[in-house]
């Protein structure tokens, strides 16, 4: 993660930890945008949080929680975890946060190509069209 995305992961890990573990789905998001993080950046935070299993959503009670180790996250700061965790969990750890936003980049060049596609049909109709 680039340095504001591990600022993003501190802030919502200690966010969550000062509301005694829970935040509402609205809650956290509000005080992210109140540090002026972006949206893009919050949520793919999250989802390397959740792949890492610092934090865990239950959308029957529409709440964010954390978990031991999101706990423990929290009071070293999300850094300071990662470096005191063994060299198979960072791994593991990065290997997670590499296919979230591979997975990132892979939607926003499908879009990229789905629209070049459009481009190049209407111009072939276009073409057509013209003779």
């Amino acid at each position: 993660m680039i340095p504001d995305q591990i600022k993003i992961a501190d802030d919502l890990l200690r966010y969550v930890k000062e509301k005694r573990g829970y935040s509402s789905l609205d809650d956290y998001p509000a005080y992210l945008q109140g540090r002026l993080h972006l949206d893009e950046d919050i949520s793919l935070v999250k989802k390397i949080l959740l792949k890492q299993g610092l934090i865990q959503e239950s959308p029957t009670k529409y709440q964010l929680s954390l978990t031991s180790k999101g706990f423990n996250a929290a009071e070293l700061g999300y850094q300071a975890y990662l470096d005191k965790i063994s060299n198979a969990e960072r791994l593991d750890n990065e290997a997670k946060t590499a296919t979230v936003q591979t997975a990132k980049w892979t939607k926003i060049y499908s879009i990229s190509a789905i629209i070049i596609s459009v481009i190049a049909l209407i111009t072939s109709i276009w073409a057509l069209l013209a003779q």
